[in-house]
């Protein structure tokens, strides 16, 4: 394991420990980084709300991905989720990452709140800052319950992000979560990856309905590219089929489906005069 790190965010994210990271914040700056690159930003969202993401930067990031957690979206309860556990191979991809936790007056994304205006209103200024920190494009990676926040912030109008992914979808809404259905996702244009496993044993994120919304989203015509990323196989499951370490969390295919986002994400840019990097217009 790597050595112990110094701020709250390192702890977060190697050791699966969070402190109070907001009583060391009282501006608007962020917390220097620790030696794992790790640091701290909250923003000032909403009138009198403030969102902590957590952020890692690598030398001339190729682009930015904020990271959506399933559950709750209590970043310190679900240090086992796959866009958790495969943080660092973003980055070893180039790109900044950014990882998105409750703001400061929910105690979760749940109940309705991943596909509310606030919600929305909270994710526009994280891409915000991170396009004038990084000057790179931004996607919006969901996983799990988390895909109706990668939705949301992809049907924004303006503010929005360069295209996002979706895995492991929720498809069905029948739990306290909702699912990407519930998000506007009829007005999401900006391209759209979808990623499943085809042995996904969840009863609400069946490979069956994925397809459904795939072909729903391509008949509506709103993204300029649609593109469903299926798997098989992986490593034996250690945990219950809506849980991490399964099929729902590509257990053993961790860098295989993020070397294909990523892949599917550089693609997408292409090089600016100014000596910047952008992503088509849809």
């Amino acid at each position: 394991m790597l050595g112990m790190a110094k701020t709250c965010a390192g702890l977060l994210l190697l050791c699966g420990v969070l402190t109070s990271c907001a009583a060391l914040r009282t501006g608007s700056s962020p917390i220097a980084p620790d030696e794992t690159g790790f640091f701290m930003v909250t923003l000032a969202s909403r009138p009198g709300v403030e969102q902590r993401i957590y952020i890692r930067k690598p030398q001339d990031p190729v682009a930015s991905v904020v990271l959506f957690t399933g559950d709750a979206g209590i970043v310190s309860e679900t240090r086992e989720n796959f866009l958790l556990r495969s943080e660092r191979l973003f980055v070893e991809e180039g790109f900044m990452t950014a990882v998105f936790d409750v703001p400061s007056d929910r105690h979760t994304l749940n109940y309705g709140f991943r596909v509310s205006p606030e919600h929305a209103t909270d994710i526009r200024a994280a891409i915000q800052y991170l396009r004038q920190s990084a000057k790179s494009p931004v996607w919006l990676i969901g996983t799990s319950a988390g895909t109706p926040s990668a939705v949301t912030g992809g049907a924004l109008s303006e503010g929005g992000p360069d295209g996002i992914v979706v895995s492991s979808s929720i498809v069905d809404n029948r739990s306290r979560l909702s699912s990407v259905w519930d998000a506007d996702w009829r007005h999401v244009a900006v391209p759209i990856l979808v990623v499943h496993h085809e042995e996904d044993g969840c009863p609400i994120t069946s490979f069956a309905g994925i397809k459904q919304f795939v072909a729903a989203l391509k008949q509506s015509g709103s993204a300029p590219n649609v593109e469903l990323l299926s798997y098989t196989g992986g490593s034996v499951a250690s945990s219950g089929p809506c849980q991490a370490w399964s099929r729902h969390g590509y257990i053993g295919i961790e860098r295989q489906v993020v070397n294909d986002i990523g892949s599917r994400i550089k693609a997408s840019i292409r090089p600016d005069p100014g000596g910047q990097s952008s992503s088509p217009s849809p």
